[in-house]
Formats: structure tokens, C-alpha cells, sequence
């Protein structure tokens, strides 16, 4: 007997040692899938035909995000991840399970230092180069600038 447990866009199915996850499209981690049922797609169908608790489902954004042919790392096949690691739609590389991460991680840190942060608008980021290295004299502040915080 499998028991069956809701998770975001998949359910997880425990049958006696094993665990396997369900997404709501009806692809099972073992290969499994609507038209080939596996046991753990039966037990999903069953479980929800007793009236248990329908899968949420990930937001629109998250969904439309491209899963890529192969491995932007290392060029390799990718299969798709639908463990409840992530709430997104993630992707697995064939030779190292770690290629996703710093993938995600590559494209976050490139988007923090590509896009202008609000906190860098003050008077000082509007100045050109010549401008700050003018109001230095000798790699120290000009005595404008030390007076004025003085006072």
C-alpha cells in the first residue's frame, strides 16, 4: 500500500522503502506517465479519486522558465528535476548534479552586478571620475569634504 502526500506541483508517494514523486502532469520519478502507469501514478489517481487534497500549483512565472537542451556548464544531456528541492521547475545535468545550482547561482550574482542598486543615487555615484578624483588631494579627502563632516 502507498501513501501519497501533496507537495508543491507533485505528490510524494511512499511505498514501503521506496519514495517517489508524482508532478501533476503524471510523470513519475521512475519513468512512469499517463499513458505507461506505474504503480506510484495508480496509487496518485487513487488517492485522489477518494477525494484527497489536489496539488498547488507553481506560480505562472516559475512554470514558464525554459529548461535548456543541455548543460549551459558542460554541455551534457539534462533531464528534468521534479524532487521538492526547489519550488521551481528545475533541471538535472548528466555528469554533475551540481551544474543547476551554480548555474542559478551565476545568473543571480550576474544580475545583482549588471543592474543599477538604488541605494548607489546619492550625489556621489553621479559625480564623474575626474570629479571624485579631483575632490581628493593626495588619496585624502579635500578639506571641504573633512570640514564639512566636522561640523
Amino acid at each position: 500500500m502507498a501513501y501519497v502526500l501533496t507537495r508543491t506541483n507533485q505528490y510524494k508517494v511512499v511505498d514501503g522503502t521506496e519514495l517517489h514523486y508524482v508532478n501533476i502532469e503524471g510523470e513519475c520519478s521512475c519513468g512512469g506517465n499517463r499513458k505507461e502507469e506505474c504503480v506510484h501514478v495508480l496509487a496518485v489517481k487513487d488517492f485522489l479519486l477518494k477525494g484527497g487534497k489536489r496539488a498547488p500549483r507553481l506560480t505562472k512565472h516559475l512554470l514558464d522558465q525554459p529548461i535548456p537542451e543541455e548543460c549551459p556548464i558542460c554541455n551534457s544531456k539534462v533531464d528534468i528535476d521534479i524532487s521538492p528541492r526547489c519550488k521551481r521547475r528545475t533541471w538535472v545535468c548528466g555528469s554533475n548534479n551540481a551544474h543547476f545550482w551554480e548555474w542559478l547561482g551565476n545568473g543571480k550574482i550576474r544580475g545583482f552586478l549588471t543592474t543599477n542598486r538604488p541605494n548607489k543615487l546619492g550625489a556621489y555615484y553621479r559625480q564623474s571620475w575626474e570629479d571624485k578624483l579631483r575632490n581628493t588631494v593626495d588619496g585624502e579627502m579635500h578639506e571641504y569634504f573633512t570640514k564639512r563632516s566636522r561640523d
